[in-house]
C-alpha cells in the first residue's frame, strides 16, 4: 500500500482549550510519572469568530522520541499558563497559531434510546504539529486526503435549517498508522458533483483518488418559538452548527485502484478486517461497564404516599 495523504492546516486565534498538564499513571509503563499534556483546542479560523475549528491531542509529551525538545509541546504548555483565548481576553490579545493536524474517528458505542447500543463514528482533528505565529497565513482551514469513494448521495436544500443543496461522498481515508476510516465528505460546486456522478462509483467500483478542500465548522443563530398559553411566545435563540469538510478539487487522473502502487483489495479487506475487531473489543468494553455500572447502582428510594402536595 503506497504511504496515503492525510494533511490538514488549521490556523487563526486561540478561541478556547481544556488542555490539561497530566502524569502517566500507569506503572508498567516507561513514562510512569512523567509529564503530558492532553485536551482540545479550539481556533478561530475566521476574524469573527463563527468558524470555530477543535483539534484533539491525546498525549503530548516535553520530549521527541529521540529525546529532543518538544516544540509542540512547548507551545501548548504556553497556552494553558498564559490562557491568551479569545474567549479570555479577547481576539486582539489572543495568541495566533498553526496546527498541522490530520482527520481521524473517534468511535464509540451509546444507547439508541431503543436499549440498543449504537456505534458512533464522529470525526476529530487529531494531533500534529503545533506553533505560536504572529501573522495569520491564507491557508487556514485546507484539507488533502487520499480517499477510497465508495458512493455518493444527494442532499436537498432546506432553508430552515441553512442547508444549500449539496452531495455526500461516502468512502475512507486512512490514518498514519494505516489504519481504515470510514468518513462523509460535502461537494457543493455542479462541476464537482457532475465530475464524481460520471465516476459510476459504487462499493463494487470504488474511486481511489485524492481530493482537497475547506474545514467548514461554522456556527449560527437559529430562533426557537415556544407557543405561550396566553401573552407573548417565547423566542429564544441557540447556536446551530454545521461541521464540514467541503471538496473544492480532485486529481484530474485517478489512482489505479488494485494497483499493487496504490492500495490493492485485499490490502482494503484486511484494513477491515483489523477496525472490525477494534469495533468488537470497543463494544465489550462497553458492555463491561454497563455490568459494572448496574451491580454498582444506588439503592431504590423509599416510596413516599401522595396524601396530597404541600410545598
Amino acid at each position: 500500500m503506497r504511504k496515503t495523504k492525510n494533511e490538514e492546516i488549521i490556523a487563526g486565534y486561540v478561541y478556547q482549550h481544556d488542555l490539561t498538564i497530566k502524569e502517566v499513571k500507569n506503572e508498567k509503563s516507561a513514562n510512569f510519572g512523567k509529564p503530558f499534556i492532553s485536551g482540545t483546542l479550539d481556533v478561530a479560523v475566521n476574524e469573527d469568530g463563527t468558524n470555530v475549528i477543535k483539534t484533539h491531542y491525546t498525549y503530548v509529551a516535553p520530549t521527541t522520541k529521540n529525546g529532543s525538545e518538544n516544540k509542540t509541546y512547548k507551545v501548548l504548555e504556553k497556552i494553558i499558563d498564559t490562557n491568551q483565548t479569545w474567549v479570555s481576553v479577547g481576539k486582539d490579545e489572543a495568541l495566533k497559531i498553526k496546527l498541522t493536524p490530520s482527520l481521524d474517528v473517534n468511535d464509540f458505542y451509546t444507547s439508541n434510546g431503543n436499549g440498543e447500543d449504537e456505534l458512533i463514528s464522529a470525526k476529530r482533528n487529531e494531533g500534529g504539529f503545533a506553533e505560536i505565529i504572529t501573522e495569520i497565513p491564507k491557508d487556514v482551514n485546507s484539507f488533502k486526503f487520499d480517499m477510497l469513494i465508495t458512493g455518493m448521495k444527494d442532499v436537498e436544500a432546506n432553508e430552515e435549517r441553512h442547508v444549500e443543496e449539496h452531495s455526500i461522498l461516502h468512502g475512507a481515508i486512512f490514518n498514519f498508522r494505516g489504519e481504515i476510516l470510514p468518513v462523509e465528505l460535502a461537494i457543493y460546486t455542479e462541476a464537482g458533483r457532475d465530475y464524481f456522478a460520471s465516476q459510476d462509483i459504487s462499493s463494487k467500483n470504488p474511486c481511489f483518488t485524492q481530493v482537497w478542500g475547506k474545514i467548514d465548522w461554522t456556527t449560527h443563530m437559529e430562533q426557537i418559538e415556544t407557543e405561550s398559553a396566553f401573552g407573548e411566545a417565547l423566542v429564544r435563540e441557540v447556536p446551530r452548527g454545521h461541521k464540514q469538510w467541503i471538496v473544492t478539487g480532485a486529481l484530474a487522473v485517478p489512482y489505479d485502484f488494485g494497483d499493487e502502487a496504490a492500495i490493492t483489495e485485499d490490502e482494503v479487506v484486511e484494513k477491515m478486517q483489523q477496525r472490525n475487531v477494534k469495533l468488537a473489543e470497543a463494544k465489550a468494553q462497553r458492555e463491561e461497564y454497563l455490568k459494572n455500572r448496574s451491580s454498582q447502582a444506588a439503592p431504590a428510594a423509599t416510596p413516599i404516599q401522595n396524601t396530597g402536595f404541600n410545598f
